[in-house]
């Protein structure tokens, strides 16, 4: 990204008139003493691909939760939700990885986007303690390394699906709620429940 840290969100008339500041650069109010040496990370962030809402809100793309992504550290993008003079920036998604390039469904008005999924633990169905003779754990409360496959059960799509470090295509409502996975069979990473497909599997 060109020049990051200094992407944020803009209305301009058709005509090219009324151009407007949406989003600010202001991190004063932050206290990141939390994140000790890696603080000044955070300091900077970016607002992207912005999209209106059917009620005249804009939802776009940020890295300003201040969060690493779980593979090369890269910041983690989230979804927000602005109204279109600036008040109430809230995040609606919490994402450890990314949240990218919403759009809206014009059929329900909920919002579409991309996913980035994918955890170095995942769920396991076993509350063991596997100790990693190189440090750490390899099975600790409900959660393990990806490649102890035995502790996981049954895989939708195989093991395979596993090791697989893409993104997916998600939905979700303006307010944040009902966060749901498109799904197209069992071959989709991790999406072999009915349970999981938005709109029963269809996109019709």
């Amino acid at each position: 990204m060109t020049n990051p840290g200094a992407w944020r969100i803009y209305t301009i008339g058709v005509d090219g008139t009324n151009l407007r500041q949406i989003t600010t650069a202001s991190r004063d109010d932050l206290d990141l003493r939390q994140f000790g040496d890696i603080a000044g990370q955070f300091r900077a962030y970016d607002d992207t691909d912005p999209v209106w809402l059917p009620d005249g809100r804009i939802v776009f793309s940020s890295t300003r939760w201040p969060s690493l992504a779980m593979y090369g550290a890269a910041r983690t993008s989230n979804l927000h939700v602005v109204n279109a003079d600036g008040s109430d920036l809230h995040r609606i998604t919490a994402e450890r990885n990314g949240a990218d390039r919403p759009q809206i469904d014009p059929q329900t008005g909920r919002i579409v986007y991309a996913r980035w999924w994918r955890n170095f633990r995942l769920a396991a169905n076993s509350m063991e303690t596997l100790v990693d003779p190189a440090g750490g754990y390899r099975l600790k409360d409900g959660l393990v390394v990806a490649n102890e496959s035995n502790y996981l059960g049954d895989v939708p799509g195989g093991p395979t699906n596993l090791n697989r470090n893409a993104w997916h295509l998600a939905t979700i409502n303006p307010d944040g709620t009902d966060l749901k996975l498109w799904g197209i069979g069992s071959s989709t990473f991790l999406l072999g429940e009915d349970a999981n497909f938005a709109y029963g599997g269809s996109f019709a």
